[in-house]
């Protein structure tokens, strides 16, 4: 699991993959304790990156991302498979996200790892020079509601 220390990788691989990057000292403000943790992969420096929070039993991928050069190597699904399997051995029972509707290799990637479209938030992401692009907001049911 990554560290404050990781926080620069982090920032790196923002900073490379999306317009709006965060900072390192967010990075390292969110990577500093529960409720949120991080997993980083590929050779040294780091080339991909996943950021979770967990809360009651429901995780939320705040953030997923791989250098350019490093795409198509897995390395973001070895991420989400190892987050989604340690949340699910703690009992976490669903996990969210937000994408892009029009990031089509990460709604490849979502809905091969079984998270489906349960919402939309319209015009979320806003763009330099060019039109907000609504999220879609994604769900992947874990272990069951005990029942009662």
């Amino acid at each position: 699991m990554a560290t404050p220390l990781d926080a620069s990788h982090f920032a790196e691989i923002h900073r490379l993959c999306f317009e709006d990057p965060w900072t390192e000292e967010s990075f390292r403000a969110l990577l500093a304790g529960p409720p949120v943790y991080g997993y980083i992969s590929g050779e040294k420096p780091a080339q991909s990156c996943l950021l979770v929070r967990e809360i009651m039993g429901e995780a939320e991928v705040l953030t997923l991302a791989t250098m350019p050069h490093a795409r198509r190597k897995r390395l973001g699904s070895h991420l989400l498979e190892e987050a989604i399997q340690k949340a699910s051995a703690r009992g976490v029972r669903s996990f969210f996200l937000e994408v892009a509707e029009s990031n089509g290799p990460a709604l490849a990637l979502y809905a091969k790892f079984g998270f489906r479209k349960v919402g939309k938030r319209p015009n979320y992401y806003a763009l330099k020079d060019r039109p907000a692009v609504s999220a879609l907001i994604l769900r992947r049911d874990l272990n069951p509601e005990p029942v009662s």
